[in-house]
């Protein structure tokens, strides 16, 4: 898993969330834009990151082991939309084709927006609301990221702002 400085994550989401109405692609690219600021997080909080690289973490361990250092809720918006992107992804990895798929990703949207409803969405609508839901779960991810560093001091407090 690449690491990525905490600069250039909003240019590289723009640069790879393609702007498509493919549904699959979205949740594909945007799993793994989650996965990398997962993957940020726990190297940025290591004082041996390299330790990592072999550990070959799943998201699922890698966004358990952020709950455990963090206390971050799994039942908040943000916890319910990363554990429900991660499932729906893996539906997409092992069913060459999801039925339901529109449901699935308008269920996800309600999670984020924690609503029980969802609005009727056009195809190209619900393609945009969930690139910026998975747009704004990153970036909450990465300013948790930061405000972490800053709140343990040095040594991480180095880490906000390299570009390493």
């Amino acid at each position: 898993m690449q690491s990525v400085s905490r600069e250039d994550s909003y240019e590289r989401f723009q640069r790879l969330m393609p702007r498509t109405q493919d549904l699959t692609l979205i949740i594909l690219k945007g799993h793994l834009l989650l996965e990398e600021q997962l993957q940020q997080f726990l190297d940025d909080l290591s004082r041996k990151p390299d330790a990592l690289k072999d550990a070959r973490l799943t998201f699922f361990q890698r966004w358990r082991l952020t709950q455990a250092i963090t206390g971050y809720s799994r039942t908040n918006n943000i916890g319910r939309f990363i554990e429900g992107a991660s499932k729906l992804r893996n539906r997409l990895a092992h069913i060459l084709e999801v039925a339901d798929l529109d449901d699935a990703v308008d269920r996800l949207l309600m999670a984020f927006h924690q609503s029980d409803t969802c609005p009727t969405f056009s195809k190209g609508q619900r393609a945009t609301e969930l690139r910026r839901a998975f747009s704004l779960t990153i970036a909450m991810l990465n300013g948790f990221t930061t405000g972490y560093l800053i709140g343990l001091g040095e040594p991480w407090l180095s880490k906000v702002g390299n570009n390493s």
